[in-house]
């Protein structure tokens, strides 16, 4: 039987609202002889980069411990998933935490949710979350560089001068690391996309090509992208005669509107693409071949969703509008024109796409 004194600590942790949640979570799975090994595996979701990482919170936990808690995960005897994510509607963060033994049974869940702008107003509540799933006596010990509680069933001190840091001294930081808070968050983003698309209006029929994409978002409220398409060759036959039509093209483009809304990133991008459209006749006695500009002003929007760690998949609707409007034709026996194939003046491009996104 334990004595008394545990069973008041208990109650007094979980008098404490943050640490009430954690206490939950561990009831009736916690050691009485201390902390458990345990594993610790902390991610990051897009738009959280600036939260507190996985080295930082490991030797928070550990200094709010007092003593070594985290292993390696072939050690521990229960391993604890924690991930942090942006909230679009409330604005705000959310924390889910999973603690597992070393069977892999699900011993417990628990998010935390903040309404804040500021993930790192979060640390202090993720830190002692995580130290109570491994002690639930971390309650009892004070944050690092914290001055602990006075013990009200000691005596008196005597009213003769001790040694004591001066009143006027600034508190010492609850933390040792930067202000991170107070510095922007860093939102640099990559993904790297390639895949088919179809084309209506480029060519004479629906064309189908290969696409390469790059979304490159340097700071949260602007992006760029840049790629090429080429696309299949596509013949126009009269009969026994007709021409043959292969294109191929590099876009470049500035997306003022982007950012992230329920897991998918979008970007809508205003610019251009320039290309050449290789274009021969066929069936005639003379083979005539010309290779031909492609101005084209363009306006897409794309979304990327990331599925397994950095793999993602990507949607992207463009329209396009030639600068240099051709036409295509040919002299039959009587002299005449006969059209070919004529640019469409707005050529619509869908594709599905696929890459990493970083």
């Amino acid at each position: 039987m334990r004595p008394r004194l545990d069973l008041s600590r208990r109650a007094l942790a979980a008098a404490l609202p943050t640490t009430a949640i954690a206490l939950a979570l561990t009831a009736g799975s916690a050691s009485a002889d201390g902390p458990r090994p345990a594993s610790l595996g902390w991610v990051r979701a897009p738009g959280a980069e600036g939260c507190i990482g996985t080295a930082a919170l490991a030797r928070a936990v550990e200094a709010r411990l007092g003593k070594g808690g985290l292993v390696s995960a072939s050690r521990a005897e229960v391993s604890i998933e924690g991930r942090i994510a942006p909230m679009e509607n409330p604005v705000g963060w959310q924390v889910a935490l999973t603690v597992a033994d070393d069977s892999g049974k699900v011993l417990g869940t628990r998010a935390l949710v903040r309404q804040t702008s500021d993930c790192r107003s979060m640390d202090e509540d993720v830190i002692l979350t995580v130290a109570l799933l491994i002690d639930p006596d971390a309650a009892l010990t004070p944050p690092p560089n914290k001055a602990p509680p006075p013990d009200t069933t000691a005596p008196a001190p005597p009213k003769a001068p001790v040694p004591a840091a001066p009143r006027s001294a600034p508190p010492l930081p609850a933390s040792s690391s930067p202000p991170a808070p107070n510095l922007p968050r860093k939102a640099w983003n990559a993904a790297f996309l390639g895949g088919p698309s179809l084309s209506f209006g480029a060519l004479p029929n629906v064309g189908v090509g290969f696409q390469v994409r790059a979304l490159i978002t340097p700071v949260p409220v602007f992006a760029f992208q840049i790629g090429g398409s080429v696309w299949a060759p596509q013949t126009a036959s009269f009969g026994a005669t007709g021409g043959q039509f292969f294109l191929a093209t590099g876009a470049l483009s500035a997306c003022p509107l982007t950012g992230v809304a329920r897991g998918f990133r979008y970007a809508a991008c205003a610019g251009a693409e320039a290309g050449l459209l290789h274009a021969g006749g066929v069936g005639f006695p003379v083979q005539l071949q010309r290779d031909n500009p492609i101005v084209n002003g363009v306006l897409e929007a794309r979304v990327v969703r990331a599925f397994v760690g950095p793999l993602a998949g990507s949607l992207g609707l463009g329209l396009s509008f030639p600068f240099l409007q051709r036409q295509y034709y040919y002299l039959d026996a009587a002299s005449a024109e006969r059209e070919v194939f004529e640019a469409s003046p707005v050529i619509g491009v869908v594709d599905l796409l696929v890459g990493f996104d970083l």
